[in-house]
């Protein structure tokens, strides 16, 4: 998990600095709603359609599990996607990635304790570098997956990998591709799948599958690279540079324990983010939760509980990467109150936020402990 996390990071820079070169735009704008007259493409256009066969390994990351990998991994994965019309701001200022929807089959390397795993995952991918020949792109998304065979403490305690059949599923994959016409490419590279359901029900070792792949796709039409994307001019209005947020939220996790029910998790969040551009922005946050299930399980070591042991502040760095009304956030700090000291005193934080107005906020995270994940949360905000 936190190998996962720090690559996301990683590849969200490089993706930013490679965006930047040659990237057409006849002017700058905050959001996509400052452009003027811009061309009606429909987005119900014929799709591209990609395959690719994998070959790899599931990664033992914890000692629990290192004695459960059996044999190597292999999985087949169908792509459906489209070439970003160049209508909204964001197409342009990411050199108009792709869009599309990746099914996942894959057979993890035991079938007798984790059986086969299957996903469907929406994704971007943004291009790097594309000649007339080769090229090469940066995929990356999330979804959901599905796990036929979990932990169960009748008939599979070996199975720390997954306590739920639906997990969040999040692949991250470079590729390089050769064009062999203009209507089939061929496709080398190497993806990072990760499969868990953020300790909502445990346990939750979640899986990590490294692959290489190779595959073909066939492309359509509309969906071509030399097609000109629309003419749209747009206002030269720099986005704001400084932002405050406050934000509330709520999660629910379990611990490692059988039969024990879940328990809730508040916050409240304060982040000051400084706008870097249009694409990047970087800031600080100060962060309150009260975890419930820490009481719980001071009381199972014998130790003595309190109502403020259940409280946990911390201060964080914060990435985000805006893409139109929607943005990815990464986040990582450290807890200067935490009278428990279960976990650790590093936390992050990955997710997605949308903006439903100007001012209005919401999405989905998951936050972690280094390789474990703590409980996912959803939250509520409001920007000044």
């Amino acid at each position: 998990m936190k190998g996962v996390k720090i690559a996301w990071a990683v590849i969200a820079i490089i993706s930013w600095c490679h965006s930047a070169n040659g990237a057409s735009l006849h002017s700058h704008a905050s959001t996509d709603s400052t452009a003027i007259e811009p061309a009606q493409h429909s987005i119900w256009r014929m799709p591209s359609l990609a395959l690719a066969a994998h070959y790899g390994y599931l990664i033992p990351h914890r000692t629990e599990i290192q004695g459960l990998v059996k044999t190597h991994t292999r999985a087949f994965e169908i792509n459906v996607e489209w070439l970003t019309t160049g209508v909204k701001k964001w197409h342009a200022l990411y050199k108009r990635p792709y869009i599309g929807i990746d099914a996942w089959l894959c057979d993890p390397g035991n079938r007798e304790l984790i059986g086969q795993q299957y996903g469907l995952i929406p994704y971007v991918r943004f291009p790097l570098r594309y000649g007339k020949r080769f090229g090469h792109d940066l995929k990356t998304g999330a979804g959901v997956g599905y796990t036929t065979k979990t932990w169960d403490l009748e008939n599979n305690t070996k199975a720390l990998f997954i306590g739920s059949p639906f997990n969040a599923a999040i692949n991250l994959q470079y590729g390089m591709q050769a064009f062999v016409s203009d209507a089939i490419s061929l496709s080398l590279g190497l993806r990072i799948t990760h499969y868990s359901n953020g300790s909502f029900k445990t346990p939750n070792m979640g899986t990590n599958i490294v692959t290489l792949f190779a595959g073909c796709k066939w492309i359509a039409p509309t969906n071509r690279r030399d097609c000109a994307p629309p003419e749209i001019n747009f206002l030269s209005v720099l986005p704001k540079r400084w932002n405050l947020q406050i934000g509330i939220g709520f999660g629910m996790k379990e611990i490692s324990v059988p039969h024990q029910p879940r328990f809730p998790v508040y916050l409240l969040n304060l982040t000051e983010s400084y706008r870097i551009g249009e694409k990047v922005s970087i800031g600080a946050g100060l962060d309150a939760f009260y975890t419930s299930s820490l009481r719980y399980q001071l009381e199972l070591l014998d130790r003595d509980s309190r109502p403020n042991d259940a409280l946990r502040l911390g201060l964080s760095g914060v990435f985000t990467m805006h893409f139109g009304k929607t943005d990815f956030i990464f986040a990582t700090g450290g807890y200067f109150y935490d009278r428990t000291h279960l976990d650790g005193s590093v936390y992050s934080r990955v997710g997605l936020h949308y903006h439903f107005t100007p001012q209005l906020v919401g999405g989905f995270r998951l936050k972690t402990h280094f390789a474990k994940a703590d409980h996912p949360e959803i939250m509520l905000g409001w920007c000044f």
